[in-house]
């Protein structure tokens, strides 16, 4: 539970949840509310890349854990500043559930900048009292996230004030709008025991990488269309020693301009 009423850590960390950059140097300072509920204030720099700007961030985000028992989640309201103009602005959530061997994890984030979805994800497990495990994943995102500093890629320079100089606020936002692409991934895969060393499994995934214009020098690229993929595999655990592990797979993949048969053994 969260059960300190005051916290705060400082320096370089990475961030989890709340729609914070994925490394970052900075503080998180957060004072609990109630036995499951605390509200977080964040605020500092991203290191996940270099560029030759100045970038910070500022947030808000609300976490609540072990309601009735088996959920958790939160939601935050985040804005990040490039150069003195505007790179990031997003508001969004987590709810997380677990239960035994079962779980629902789902996040939502909308950039209200680019009025554009970043991320939208439902994953859910089910584990049977035999031990066999359902999974599924539905997946809509941007990638890379959407900021401003996207319109970076590709260009002689890594800085966004320089560009600022002959373009508009507005034009650096459609290039990075233009340099990144939507990808969409649908998973759904059993494993199930056959016996105490081994067990089998299958899975189907659907992935799909939207095109994307030509931007300055950078050309087109054309989307990938849908990928299907079949996979069959058989997993053993303990064969010749304690501690062993052995995977054998074959997958079958299928897409617009090519087919793709491999099977492995680890």
């Amino acid at each position: 539970g969260l059960q300190n009423p005051l916290s705060l850590r400082l320096g370089r960390q990475n961030g989890v949840s709340g729609g914070i950059p994925g490394r970052f140097d900075g503080a998180v300072a957060g004072y609990g509310i109630s036995g499951n509920w605390r509200v977080n204030a964040v605020a500092g720099m991203p290191v996940d890349y270099d560029i030759d700007s100045k970038r910070y961030f500022y947030g808000l985000n609300v976490d609540v854990e072990k309601l009735a028992n088996y959920w958790s989640g939160n939601a935050y309201v985040i804005d990040q500043v490039v150069d003195g103009i505007a790179d990031r602005r997003a508001v969004g959530g987590e709810i997380r559930f677990f239960k035994g061997g079962s779980s629902l994890y789902s996040v939502i984030d909308y950039d209200t900048l680019f009025e554009k979805l970043n991320v939208a994800t439902l994953q859910g497990t089910v584990q049977t009292k035999g031990l066999t495990t359902l999974t599924i994943l539905l997946d809509k995102r941007k990638a890379p996230t959407l900021p401003t500093t996207n319109a970076v890629f590709g260009q002689p320079t890594s800085s966004i004030s320089t560009p600022l100089q002959t373009q508009t606020e507005t034009q650096r936002r459609q290039q990075g709008l233009g340099l990144t692409a939507d990808v969409k991934q649908v998973l759904a895969s059993v494993t199930t025991p056959v016996s105490k060393t081994w067990q089998i499994g299958a899975d189907f995934r659907l992935t799909n990488v939207g095109p994307l214009p030509a931007v300055n020098d950078i050309p087109a690229t054309p989307g990938t269309g849908d990928i299907y993929g079949y996979t069959l595999q058989a997993i053993g655990n303990n064969l010749y020693s304690g501690r062993d592990f052995s995977a054998i797979s074959a997958t079958y993949l299928e897409g617009a301009t090519y087919r793709e048969q491999h099977s492995a053994y680890n």
